[in-house]
């Protein structure tokens, strides 16, 4: 059954938690692939069709931040776009990684397309869906599932759910914020993920008990 993020998702765990768990990409069957997509998925908060399309040069940065710039929207099919802002601070340690993989990119994609038996970078194509999703769900993620019986399984909209979690954590979204960011026209999926932190701290409670 597929798992479904309103439910299946752990608290925030964390970047030292979010770094436990990339650290397992080594025990993939292809782990720089599965560590670098995992970066990109956590960073942009990207559907997997949304993610597979962005290319180099639509990554732009400052000091400041980095902005993916007309990402593609998919659920609504429509030609709607949204830019991904991303800061560069302490909260936020893994825009440094995507960055570094950016600067060093020498092809159109971030998510290249692969020759199967060669592994050879097809030029001027970009994955699949199914081969990002199948490179998420290598990582084993009882890492972040301890509570969750026989979770073994990682997805990229999983990795979506996370990236939510840590902008309420870290960030202090709000139910607007979020909807602005990941372009959401309604405000349910927001609302799961504020509404705990945004009570607790309303009633001046800073450590919920868990």
């Amino acid at each position: 059954m597929k798992p479904k993020v309103t439910t299946d998702l752990p608290e925030w765990p964390k970047w030292k938690g979010m770094d436990d768990f990339r650290d397992k990409s080594v025990y993939s069957p292809y782990p720089e692939d599965s560590e670098i997509y995992l970066t990109i998925l956590m960073e942009t908060g990207c559907r997997r069709g949304e993610a597979v399309t962005i290319r180099k040069d639509q990554v732009k940065w400052n000091k400041e931040a980095i902005n993916i710039t007309r990402v593609p929207v998919t659920k609504y099919r429509t030609a709607k776009v949204r830019d991904v802002l991303i800061l560069r601070d302490e909260h936020n340690p893994w825009a440094e990684d995507l960055l570094d993989y950016v600067a060093g990119l020498d092809h159109v994609y971030l998510f290249p397309a692969r020759r199967k038996k060669s592994r050879e970078i097809v030029p001027n194509e970009h994955t699949t869906g199914r081969t990002l999703y199948n490179r998420i769900a290598e990582l084993d993620s009882k890492l972040l599932f301890e509570d969750v019986k026989n979770r073994d399984i990682m997805w990229p909209h999983g990795v979506r759910g996370l990236r939510a979690s840590m902008l309420v954590a870290e960030r202090d979204f709000t139910v607007q914020m979020l909807m602005k960011w990941f372009e959401w026209t309604h405000p349910g999926m927001a609302i799961h993920y504020t509404r705990t932190r945004d009570l607790a701290k309303a009633m001046g409670i800073k450590n919920v008990p868990r």
